[in-house]
């Protein structure tokens, strides 16, 4: 469970932590272009602004889901699931879609700015570009915490100690990275990991229920069970469990819930591509 909590940590939040220093790269870029590079302080500005919001928004995530227990824990465990998996999913799909205009609307924005002597709306791009990252990994880790909290700590350390090298790279010594390709592979890779979070958010609302009273008859039933193939106890069942919501006994609620996701990103898919 250590292992696979934090390389997915790591993962999910060097992946955020990217997408902001890129948006972060074409903003000081464009204030180069411009020959106002006087502004960039407001730039940075607004960067502190939203890690520190980012980080006590966080904290407060934290101290929230190691102090919740019974059904404040489970209704909370699963709300956080299923509202972090439907954001991030949506965040994915829209990036996917608008990335290759992202530049250009970026240079727009900062063209006004700069010709109404804007100082705040600098500072807010940045800051939103910031903290909408730090959103998505704090819904992300939060979801993680109850799971090995130590795991989620290293992983986030190693992550943010490697968004700063590359930060320096990118923003200082103008090094350039495989961006697409990255992108398009965790992409991929996180879309995975929400359809399990989602799962289990959903698994989460199906105990909330029966410890409630309240018997979801045959949609709660398990409907296989692969204990002899892949116990979920195993190194192997740990893994998936943490990567992809595997469990050994799957109720109908969440394999309709898992299926119905992915038909969803699927269509999503190929009608954007029409």
């Amino acid at each position: 469970m250590f292992w696979s909590v934090l390389i997915l940590t790591l993962i999910i939040t060097l992946r955020e932590s990217l997408e902001a220093i890129l948006i972060i790269a074409i903003l000081l870029a464009y204030l180069r272009t411009l020959d106002v590079r006087y502004y960039s302080k407001w730039i940075w500005y607004g960067v502190l602004l939203g890690i520190s919001i980012s980080f006590g928004l966080g904290i407060f995530m934290l101290l929230l889901s190691v102090n919740l227990t019974g059904l404040l824990e489970k209704a909370y465990e699963g709300t956080i699931s299923i509202i972090a998996s439907i954001i991030l999913t949506y965040m994915i799909l829209w990036i996917s879609k608008n990335a290759h205009k992202m530049s250009g609307e970026i240079g727009n924005k900062i063209s006004a700015y700069i010709s109404e002597q804007s100082l705040m709306g600098l500072l807010l791009l940045s800051f939103f570009a910031v903290f909408r990252e730090g959103l998505e990994t704090v819904l992300f880790l939060s979801v993680f915490f109850n799971l090995d909290l130590l795991g989620v700590m290293i992983g986030l350390g190693i992550a943010l100690s490697l968004g700063l090298i590359i930060g320096y790279l990118i923003l200082f010594l103008g090094v350039r990275i495989p961006a697409r390709r990255f992108f398009m592979i965790s992409s991929i890779f996180l879309l995975i990991i929400a359809s399990g979070i989602f799962c289990y958010g959903v698994h989460e609302f199906i105990e909330l229920f029966e410890s409630i009273g309240y018997s979801m008859g045959i949609l709660r039933e398990a409907i296989w069970s692969t204990h002899l193939l892949l116990p979920e106890e195993s190194l192997l069942g740990q893994i998936l469990k943490v990567l992809v919501g595997y469990d050994e006994n799957p109720e109908l609620l969440r394999v309709i819930a898992y299926v119905s996701y992915w038909f969803i990103i699927v269509s999503y898919l190929f009608c954007s591509k029409r």
